[in-house]
């Protein structure tokens, strides 16, 4: 998918990634198991989309059993941001500026990173953002549904083709007032970040952090072209447009 490199360009909304991912593989929990993490259903409804074995990567609240709280490091100290068997754990005073925007709302886990002797060397936080906002924008370009999920009453879209043409365009009015979510009708287990947040992070010095400017209906590149009407646009059932 074709990205913005300039990292001063104006835009609203910012994909967030782990600068670099740690390379040293004696690097691993030492407890819970990610894929025996429940969803919270006294704060989510039931019926929330998430995926066995996935469920902290959704954009919605879990229970504390099975989640990592040891984790062994080697090496430097760690990053303000680091990558954790494929979730992402983060510096208090990354945490602590979440919070400033939006107490309350996503999770933190702690994690003790345990050194070779066995001695924590330091803390950080698991996170989990507990908001999952469908803001996929049909204005975009080279995307196809990838499933029928009669729950959301709308479908997945994923990359058609060649990712460097596609073009992916957010709707600002979908995300508006969010500062940290997960896009369920993108994929899951990515982090998007408001503008704001992402100036405070960077204002603060924190380490390790990469965004990526995105394009929304406010915030285009360059003109769009004619938007013809898509044969999804109505929402077919599943075998109406698989076998065509």
């Amino acid at each position: 998918m074709s990205q913005i490199d300039d990292a001063d360009v104006d835009a609203n909304i910012w994909w967030f990634h782990v600068g670099n991912k740690d390379t040293d593989g004696r690097n691993k929990s030492i407890d819970g198991d990610p894929r025996l993490v429940e969803v919270d259903t006294s704060v989510t409804e039931p019926k929330w989309f998430h995926r066995l074995e996935r469920n902290l990567e959704c954009g919605v609240p879990v229970k504390p059993g099975h989640v990592l709280t040891r984790y062994r490091w080697h090496g430097a100290a760690p990053s303000d941001v680091n990558h954790c068997e494929g979730s992402i754990m983060v510096s208090e005073r990354f945490r602590e500026i979440v919070e400033h925007f939006e107490a309350g709302l996503h999770q933190f886990f702690p994690v003790s990173l345990v050194g070779t002797h066995k001695s924590v060397v330091a803390t950080r936080y698991l996170i989990i953002p507990n908001v999952a906002l469908r803001c996929f924008s049909r204005l975009s370009i080279g995307f196809e549904p990838l499933g029928w999920e009669t729950h959301w009453g709308d479908h997945i879209w994923h990359v058609q083709g060649s990712a460097r043409s596609a073009r992916l365009i957010f709707e600002d009015r979908a995300v508006k007032g969010h500062h940290l979510w997960v896009p369920i009708d993108y994929k899951i287990g990515v982090f998007f970040m408001s503008s704001v947040l992402k100036r405070a992070l960077l204002d603060a010095g924190l380490s390790n952090m990469k965004f990526i400017p995105m394009e929304s209906r406010e915030k285009l590149r360059w003109m769009l072209p004619e938007v013809v009407k898509s044969r999804f646009a109505e929402d077919p059932p599943w075998t109406d447009w698989v076998d065509n």
